[in-house]
């Protein structure tokens, strides 16, 4: 178990700034979906392929199947490396903030995770089992973590 570090994404709200302030290590993202129904990363993965693509060198779609994947760059745990990374987002920009875990993001794409967390008939709850359901149907070879906030009565 030496060398061994884990993930961590987490989100707090600041109600004098009205906004979402997250802090994440590692692999693990915070989605926004925001209120025109878009869906994007707040988070960027501290991985060997997250580096090459904010650097330009691969493609998203080369990210996807390449074999260092899962070779992180910063964790929880590793001694001596660097911290995690902060991040702010107004709450009205966020009604819906998704944490989660690489086990999720790797099975779903962006889209249908979105399209899953859309609607008022379910509960948050109820959306992050479906999403964790996907993720189980789309093969769940790692650990799937899913937590829905969304803000009262805009969801």
């Amino acid at each position: 178990m030496k060398g061994m570090g884990t993930t961590l994404v987490l989100a707090y709200f600041d109600e004098d700034a009205a906004s979402w302030q997250v802090t994440h290590i590692g692999d693990s993202r915070a989605y926004v979906i925001n209120p025109k129904g878009e869906i994007y990363s707040l988070t960027r993965d501290h991985s060997l392929v997250g580096e090459l693509l904010a650097q330009g060198s691969i493609t998203a779609q080369e990210a996807k199947n390449h074999p260092h994947r899962h070779i992180l760059t910063r964790a929880l745990g590793m001694a001596g490396g660097p911290g995690g990374e902060w991040s702010q987002v107004p709450a009205a920009e966020a009604p819906r903030l998704l944490l989660c875990t690489d086990g999720l993001y790797n099975m779903v794409e962006a889209e249908e995770i979105r399209r899953l967390a859309d609607g008022k008939e379910k509960t948050a709850a109820e959306k992050a089992a479906a999403m964790i359901g996907a993720a189980k149907a789309g093969g769940g070879l790692d650990n799937i973590t899913v937590i829905l906030i969304e803000e009262e009565g805009r969801a």
